[in-house]
């Protein structure tokens, strides 16, 4: 400790603080301390070689007052927080302003840096190139989408395609089945270009989507969708001859309405769920197909068959060729029996359930094993270390693969 650091509390050991400083921040140096104590209007004396927090090492920001140091007669300000947290409703987001805070912020070290060993990655790929040297397509199937069984892929190389602007509009529906409706049609015009259609029942939109709830009247079943810009003058006269009424469009609401809301994703797929749980932890989900050709006819009879339990919530997707849609609906929870009798009952219904409750391939749906898949985790993984109990037909010998029920993902050869 330095002469000053043992005779004023707020004074910082410049080892310390070398030692503590080892990640990106901001940092603002002004060059003498009595060029800035002037401008303050109080000069304070500090001796040579130290380093100290004095009242005049605080400086003021539009969203709030940052305490900095006094080095060697130099103003220092690290870790002054320039955006919003990265996580959570940001992630994948452009950049935002952080938050306004009270009181002084102690801008004294950098922020936390996410260390990470040094990786051979030359050595690793070159492994990789060789063990998959002369691989086709159909030999790549066997670790895709089989969740960490049989192989862990490490490097993905994905093709670009043109980008495009897309907005936000959100459409209300006196009833579910025309918000339904709507959205199969609106997926079948191939001249409009979406990157997202998602009806939702009511209530969850006004019991779930609060930063929302301004827009929504009550009893009002609605259509989330992301259209390309170029699209929108189109996509808008579709929607008036469908009857939808537009109580959301992005591209004419008003800085003030779009305050604080979430992108229009965020009010989709799984993330509907997410945001019922803020409000309510007792709501669950399952992830059910509506197959073609008869998707809406089926989803009028599920969304019939539980009043006031199960609350439907679809995705429009291209499936095989096929416009159907993917159904996330909310559940309200009761008992685990309860919830294998609503999967029962929509398996029974022609409703394939990818159900989000049970952890392994065959049970959950996802991906069907078959020998293929067997006799290459056999030569891959021949003492089943990774990603042990998620595939019952290697735990279990006697397990019959050869179900005909429904899977999103085929095995890669037809059972006899």
């Amino acid at each position: 400790m330095s002469k000053s650091s043992r005779s004023n509390g707020s004074a910082l050991n410049r080892r310390e603080l070398l030692r503590l400083s080892t990640a990106v921040g901001v940092g603002a140096v002004m060059p003498t301390y009595g060029a800035f104590a002037d401008m303050k209007g109080a000069r304070a004396e500090v001796p040579a070689a130290t380093c100290a927090t004095p009242r005049s090492a605080v400086a003021t920001t539009q969203y709030g007052k940052v305490r900095g140091y006094v080095e060697d007669g130099v103003l220092a300000f690290k870790g002054v927080p320039y955006g919003a947290q990265t996580g959570g409703e940001n992630r994948w987001l452009p950049a935002k302003a952080p938050s306004p805070w009270n009181g002084e912020y102690p801008a004294l070290i950098y922020g936390a840096n996410c260390p990470q060993r040094l990786h051979d990655w030359v050595a690793e790929q070159t492994f990789l190139y060789q063990w998959t040297d002369g691989w086709q397509s159909e030999d790549m199937l066997k670790v895709m989408h089989a969740y960490g069984t049989n192989g862990i892929i490490t490097e993905v190389e994905m093709p670009l395609t043109a980008a495009y602007e897309w907005v936000d509009v959100i459409i209300g529906f006196d009833a579910f089945m025309n918000a339904a409706r709507y959205g199969n049609a609106l997926a079948c015009q191939d001249g409009i270009l979406t990157k997202l259609i998602t009806p939702i029942a009511a209530p969850v939109p006004q019991l779930y989507f609060k930063r929302h709830q301004k827009f929504f009247r009550e009893g009002q079943s609605i259509c989330v969708v992301m259209v390309a810009r170029h699209g929108l003058d189109a996509f808008l006269a579709f929607t008036r001859r469908a009857g939808g009424e537009i109580i959301f469009n992005a591209a004419t609401a008003t800085d003030e309405d779009k305050k604080g809301l979430p992108p229009g994703f965020e009010l989709a797929w799984n993330h509907t769920t997410l945001r019922a749980l803020r409000v309510d932890p007792a709501i669950t989900y399952l992830q059910s197909l509506y197959p073609f050709p008869n998707q809406l006819a089926l989803v009028e009879k599920m969304d019939a068959m539980f009043p006031d339990e199960v609350f439907s919530h679809l995705e429009f997707v291209r499936l095989d060729g096929n416009i159907t849609c993917f159904g996330l609906p909310l559940v309200k929870f009761t008992t685990e029996a309860r919830l294998d009798e609503i999967v029962r009952l929509h398996e029974e219904n022609g409703c394939p359930i990818f159900n989000p409750h049970r952890y392994t391939l065959e049970e959950g749906g996802m991906k069907q094993t078959d020998a293929v898949q067997l006799a290459f985790k056999r030569e891959t993984d021949p003492q089943g270390l990774l990603n042990p109990g998620k595939m019952i037909a290697w735990e279990n010998p006697d397990y019959d693969y050869r179900s005909g029920r429904t899977f999103l993902f085929k095995g890669l050869q037809r059972a006899g």
